[in-house]
């Protein structure tokens, strides 16, 4: 659990980076983003995952605004909404949510994704392992 953590902390923080390129337009847009990359995960592993679902969602939109529905930094935000989709027990759309992120980051040019993208196929794999899909989570921990 531990490397896991710290594993996603660092995601978050090259993340933090990559946002601080956004045109001063948006930067309380910007600024909003950056505590949601952060908060939305703390509340899901604090047990908080009903909070965080409202701010999980407002997380994918400002990302989908600021960076575009096709950009890694989206997907992660995806990632990070499945998590809390898993946390509240809602299979199917924590399902959605890690599988719109990998279509993502399997488009999208190396770089920021070939980072995120074995961690995405890691979280699909382990919510099929943990709902007897054991074969389907077998094939994604390969291409991850």
């Amino acid at each position: 659990m531990r490397r896991f953590t710290l594993k996603r902390l660092a995601i978050g923080l090259f993340i933090a980076t990559v946002l601080t390129g956004i045109p001063k337009a948006h930067a309380d847009e910007n600024g909003e983003l950056m505590q949601l990359i952060v908060n939305v995960p703390t509340l899901v592993m604090n047990g908080k995952a009903d909070e965080a679902l409202p701010l999980g969602l407002r997380m994918v939109a400002l990302s989908e605004k600021l960076n575009g529905p096709e950009n890694p930094i989206t997907a992660n935000a995806l990632g990070v909404l499945g998590d809390v989709y898993k946390a509240r027990g809602q299979v199917n759309e924590a399902e959605q949510a890690y599988k719109r992120a990998i279509a993502i980051l399997q488009k999208a040019d190396a770089g920021l994704a070939a980072v995120l993208l074995p961690a995405q196929l890691e979280k699909l794999a382990v919510l099929y392992n943990d709902h007897g899909r054991h074969r389907d989570a077998f094939e994604l921990l390969k291409q991850s």
